[in-house]
Order: C-alpha cells, then structure tokens, then sequence
C-alpha cells in the first residue's frame, strides 16, 4: 500500500466512500430540521414508524371520541332545556288544578280554568313534537330516531366503548276526532246474536260511538259461518285387537252444506244451547251421537267458550277469545286431533305476518307466527288473528288459503288463495283419559285500532311520560273538583317521570363531561408518547449539522489531496 500507483487510486476510492456516507448523514440532518422529524421515511425507522403512526390515529379516535361526547352534551342539553320548560309547565298545571279543586269554584269557573289547562297541555305536545337535534327528534316517543337509550361512542382504535344515556320520552296523539270516533272499529259486538244457539259465529265490530260496522267491514259476515267449521278427528279400532286403526271425523256445527265438498261429515249433536252472560262469554256444549262410537264406549262432549278480551295496549281493540275443551264422558281413553277453522269476509284481503302477504300457507310447531293480520281496504278496521301466547296447548299447525281448501287436517288438500279467505289452527295427537277433560285450544280473532296520529293535526294529547300512562294527560279535565283532585294525582306522577328523565340526562352529561376530561389526557400523554418516537431532537441536529458539515468541507479537500497524490509520478519521470 505503500508503493506508488497510477492505476488504481486507493487514497481517493477511500475520501469518495466517506464523503458519500458524510453527504447521506448531512442530507438526512438537514430533512429532520427542515421537517422536525426524526422518521421521514420508512427507511429512518420501521418499527419507529409502525408505532408512531399507531398513537397518531389512536389521537386522532380520541380526538372525535371528545367531539363526540361534546354533541352528546348539547344533544342532552336541548332535551333539559325542554323538559325544563315542560317542568314549569307542569307546575302551572298544578296552580290550575289545586285551584279547581276547591268547592267555591263555580262550573263557569272549573270551565275557564280547563281552558287553560288544555291549551298548556296542547304547548307541552308541541315542545315535545318540534324538541329536535339537527332535525332528529329527541323527546316524542312516535318519533323518536334512536333506542332505548342514546349511545355516545367514545372508543378509540383500541377498544369499543360507549356511553349510554337514558333520555326517556314523551307520548303525544292528536285528539280522536268525531270523524276518527265515527270510522274506527276498536271493539268487537258481544250479544245474544253474536253466537247463535248452535254454536255459529256471526262475528263483527263497532266503533267507538258504538255503532256497529257495516257488512264490509265486518270480521265474519252473515253466510260465512256456513263455510266456517270447527271439527274433530277421533282414532278408533277398526276391530277389536285387530291393530288396524282409522280416523273418524265429526263437525262441530251443523250447516246446511255438506263439508267438505265431496265427503259427508257426521255433526256432533248440541248438548247445551249457547248460553250468553253480561261478562261478554258465550258457552256452547256439543256432544258424540254416532252409534259407531258407542258400540266402541266412546263418548265425548266438546265444550265451546267464546270471550271478549281487550288486546295489548300496544295495539289496542278488543278480539274473541275462541276456546275449546274436550272432556271425555266415555269409559275407555281416546286419541283425537282438534281444528278450529274459519272462513274471514270475502270482502278482506291477504293474511299479513310483518307486513308481508302469505296466503296460501302452513306453519307448523315453532314457526308459527304470533300475530297474522288480516289486509282490507278500509285502514280503519285491522283484523288481527293471534295464534300464540293464547294459553293451553300451543297449535301443531296452521293454515292460510281460500276456500275450503283449510276446512280439512290434511296437509295434501291444495291451498288457494281464491275466493273466500279461511284459515285453520290445528292440535295433533291428543290422549284424553276417560272422565278427563283435555287442555284447552285456544285462538283470538278481532280487530287492532291503529291510529296514525300524523293523519290528525291539532291540540296535542299527552299520553304518558316515560311510558308511564299514569302520568298521562289525555283524559283529565277540571271540570269537576273530583276531576281536579284525580288532575293532581297524574300531574304529579308527570313531574316525577320528568324529574326522573331530567336526572337520568344530567347525570349523563356529568359523564359525558368527564368522558372528555379523561379522553383529553389521554390524547395529550399519547401525542407525547408519539412526539417522542417521531419527533427529532433539534440540539442534537444542529449539532449533527455541524459535524457533517466540517466533515463535508475536510472531506473534499481530502479527495483533492488523494487526487493530487498521483502526480508525484511524473516528476520521477523529469529527473535527469
């Protein structure tokens, strides 16, 4: 290394090689200052760079999860700032009443004070109606965009997390009008005509003047009953220890159509004529009167209850409850299956389940459906056909189509949806004991009043506060001192419910609050933590720009150096 050497310029590859690595370290130096990074690239740092861009959108999640719990808190504040409004409403409405209350007050005087009293119910309808967020409803229960409670996300790359609030609700309706009053059909008819003497349904409805409807809107019109048959299906020995069994079938009512079409079916005779009473129940008792069944001591009675039930609130209306018993008057125990069967007014429509049409149709077991509605024109009477929950033995299977189609307990029959509309509940293999009497068989057919209250505007009603209709409004009056007295009880049941809602949102915002002081420090320590990866040391690159920069200008006049070096050859050549 020491020789001289033209070819091959050891000294000058070396100041190269070093003064490239030197310009690398100088350019990277110069892009952290003029950055204030110290990972400007993958290359500066992978496993720095994966971990700083992780607390960067960790950052930017809990930056929004503030942002969040800040619209939270003014969504909460709009709806105190009504309830509160609302409170005080409440409170005039408690002056109002306390007032009527008292006997000196003349009927012009209760009249007067009422006049009040429903105008501010009507603005406490309005403030929950208009009460909104950026267009989203916050305290009308009909209208109300969001669930039981409101869900503030809070979360951050790292975990889901939410708050959730319980705002609560008010329910308003537009008062039912006299044109509302006249047109819906909210109860079912219950006299001595609704069931005949042998049994027959002539089922319809009535609105809420009491005034029954008329043929197109009644749920089973005069002549259906005659296509309409409830029957039963006894299992019998054909002989004795022969082993070989068949099914003998028998219809409940007797009508002037043989039914099924092509096949006889024996009747079962009335025990007992139906018996009407002032609970809205009607009993009918048929009985076995075949010689084929008592040459085999086979006697059975088969008792039919027929009841006025209110539906659920949630729907409202009334329905019958259709109910059958089976007791068993003979000496040997009997297999049997049971149906109930029904052809609806030709005037309605499709079964319905969740909106949809499903006619012709069989459900079976577990896949029976709770609620079947009954489509028709007029959208103030609902026919509804409720076929669980109803108590007694769950149905084996039920089945929708027209005609007599679901007359019959065979599946094979084809099911249409022609002609009249019928369905059929159907209980399978049932044992009774002799002198037993069977579990009941149950179904409820009636009608739902389901009224639109955006299709009536005017004076708003309160129904209850937080579903709580003692705390409703819609029927008080102080009109009487003893409506007064009763006014008090649900205005203070209202202020309790509102108490409780304006609770339930302070204590939520007081959450929400410090959600936000938490989710604050802990954005600022994770900036920290990813300024500390990221971020360069400033003294220490200018320090560093120092050093590469002397290293630059040493490093050059080094190369020049090596690069001269070489020319010391040819003074060997000039000596002489």
């Amino acid at each position: 290394m020491g020789s001289f050497s033209i070819l091959n310029n050891i000294s000058s590859v070396n100041g190269q090689l070093k003064l490239n690595v030197n310009n690398l370290n100088l350019s990277r130096t110069l892009q952290r200052l003029s950055s204030g990074k110290r990972i400007n690239t993958g290359a500066d740092d992978a496993a720095g760079l994966q971990i700083a861009d992780s607390l960067r959108g960790n950052v930017q999640a809990l930056n929004q999860a503030m942002r969040n719990a800040g619209d939270g808190i003014g969504f909460c504040q709009i709806a105190d700032g009504a309830l509160s409004g609302i409170t005080d409403m409440l409170h005039r409405m408690v002056t109002l009443a306390e007032e009527a209350v008292s006997d000196i007050i003349s009927a012009e005087g209760h009249k007067a004070l009422d006049v009040e009293f429903q105008e501010i119910q009507a603005e406490i309808g309005r403030v929950v109606k208009q009460t909104n967020y950026n267009g989203f409803n916050i305290l009308d229960c009909n209208k109300k965009e969001y669930g039981d409670t409101l869900d503030v996300f809070v979360g951050d790359l790292s975990a889901v997390s939410y708050i959730p609030i319980n705002i609560g609700c008010i329910t308003i309706i537009p008062p039912i009008t006299d044109k509302l009053m006249d047109e819906v059909q909210s109860a079912v008819i219950a006299n001595e005509k609704t069931i005949t003497p042998d049994g027959h349904f002539h089922f319809s409805t009535q609105n809420n003047n009491g005034v029954e409807a008329n043929s197109s809107e009644q749920l089973q019109w005069a002549g259906s009953d005659q296509w309409s048959q409830p029957a039963i299906r006894i299992k019998v020995e054909t002989s004795p220890g022969s082993g070989v069994y068949e099914y003998l079938e028998y219809a409940i009512w007797r009508v002037s159509d043989p039914f099924p079409p092509s096949t006889y079916r024996p009747v079962l005779e009335v025990a007992t004529e139906t018996v009407y009473d002032d609970d809205k129940t009607w009993i009918t008792v048929f009985k076995t009167d075949d010689p084929a069944l008592a040459a085999k001591n086979i006697s059975l009675q088969v008792i039919q209850t027929v009841t006025v039930v209110a539906n659920p609130d949630s729907i409202g209306g009334e329905s019958y409850k259709i109910e059958y018993t089976v007791k068993n008057t003979g000496s040997v125990a009997v297999d049997f299956d049971f149906m109930y069967h029904i052809e609806i007014n030709g005037s309605f429509g499709s079964f319905l389940v969740d909106g949809k049409p499903i006619n012709p149709q069989t459900y079976t077991g577990g896949n029976i459906p709770d609620l079947v509605e009954v489509q028709t024109d007029n959208l103030l009477s609902n026919p509804i056909i409720t076929l669980t929950g109803t108590g007694g033995d769950a149905p084996s299977k039920v089945r929708f189509g027209g005609g007599r189609a679901t007359s019959t307990f065979n599946d094979g029959d084809s099911l249409t949806a022609s002609g009249y509309k019928g369905y059929s509940v159907i209980w399978e293999n049932k044992t009774i004991a002799a002198g037993a009497t069977s579990s009941s068989f149950s179904t409820y057919y009636g009608v739902q009043t389901l009224i639109n209250p955006a299709a009536n505007e005017g004076p708003l009603k309160v129904v209850s506060f937080n579903m709580n209709s003692a705390a409703g409004l819609v029927e008080i009056d102080l009109l009487t001192p003893d409506n007064a007295l009763r006014a008090l009880t649900h205005i203070r049941a209202a202020l309790n419910e509102v108490s409780i809602m304006r609770g339930n949102i302070g204590a939520g915002m007081n959450r929400l609050q410090a959600a936000i002081n938490v989710l604050a420090a802990t954005s600022m320590n994770t900036l920290a933590a990813e300024s500390n990866i990221r971020d360069a040391n400033m003294a220490e690159e200018i320090t560093n720009l120092a050093k590469f920069q002397i290293l630059a200008q040493t490093g050059i006049a080094a190369l020049a150096q090596a690069n001269s070096n070489s020319t010391s050859v040819l003074s060997l050549l000039s000596m002489k």
